[in-house]
């Protein structure tokens, strides 16, 4: 299955797996096919331009390829934010060795842990102060320290390597949904129908609640409580002033929770939230 990013605009990359990846902005989700973009186009001619490099060997030394376009093959090892994941190769003996792969601005990932997927990017010195201001929790000094040091594959395409079940949207304009490769179902409308906080199979779903209780704002973001009575977290790409007792409404899609989020609000248990490109309060 393919992949896609999304601010809300949308461009199909194709079919993924049960265990998936997207890249999206924020997002506005469309069952309407349309003809591929200029800018999609663009894209399928920049894959095909790409050199196809070993995972290892990008990984051991990616200043090597600087500002070159690459395609590597891995499995998602780890989360770290809605614009940044890890992918490791599964022959490395090394359980903590990885690749960090960066979300371009203004656009998001969709992305399932152990996806084995194919990637195509260009790589590039990221500032980190960056990818933390679009979300990124940077909890592990790892991590941190391999972005502070090294260049990062930054995704324009992100493929599932599988064949499945799951879409995923590739947004680029917020006003002109481009498709959505295989999914017919729609945006979430209805708090009554959110998932449950543990349900994995919802990445990907896209949601547009309207008059939605906030409880618990934190400055990461606010809850909001299902029809059965559990919670799910709500994280603006943008920060959004909220209150406790408020009413809004939020557009944006269901992705696996980063682990340093978790970490941060004790939720081992809870391992998907609502990313918002937009949230109004009334």
């Amino acid at each position: 299955m393919r992949h896609h990013v999304s601010r809300v605009p949308t461009l199909t990359i194709g079919t993924m797996l049960i265990l998936s990846v997207t890249l999206i902005a924020p997002v506005r989700a469309s069952s309407t096919p349309q003809q591929p973009s200029t800018s999609q186009q663009q894209s399928n001619a920049a894959a095909n331009r790409a050199a196809t490099v070993d995972l290892g060997t990008l990984e051991k030394d990616p200043a090597k390829y600087m500002g070159k376009t690459v395609t590597v093959e891995g499995d998602i090892r780890r989360i770290l934010g809605p614009n940044l994941f890890t992918i490791k190769d599964r022959r490395w003996t090394d359980l903590f060795r990885e690749m960090p792969v960066v979300v371009p601005e203004p656009f998001a990932a969709i992305v399932r842990s152990k996806a084995p997927v194919r990637i195509t990017g260009t790589v590039e010195k990221v500032p980190i102060a960056q990818i933390e201001r679009r979300g990124g929790i940077l909890t592990d000094p790892k991590v941190r320290v391999e972005l502070e040091m090294k260049p990062a594959l930054v995704a324009k395409e992100v493929h599932a390597m599988v064949p499945g079940t799951i879409a995923v949207d590739l947004l680029v304009n917020p006003e002109t949904p481009v498709a959505t490769s295989g999914s017919s179902q729609g945006p979430i409308t209805d708090v009554s129908r959110l998932p449950k906080p543990t349900d994995q199979s919802a990445v990907g779903r896209h949601v547009n609640l309207m008059n939605v209780g906030v409880m618990a704002p934190t400055d990461r973001g606010f809850w909001i409580m299902t029809s059965n009575g559990e919670r799910i977290f709500v994280m603006p790409a943008t920060k959004t002033p909220v209150k406790a007792g408020q009413n809004a409404n939020i557009q944006g899609v269901v992705l696996e929770m980063p682990e340093g989020l978790r970490v941060e609000l004790k939720t081992s248990g809870e391992p998907v939230y609502i990313y918002a490109d937009r949230v109004t309060t009334r």
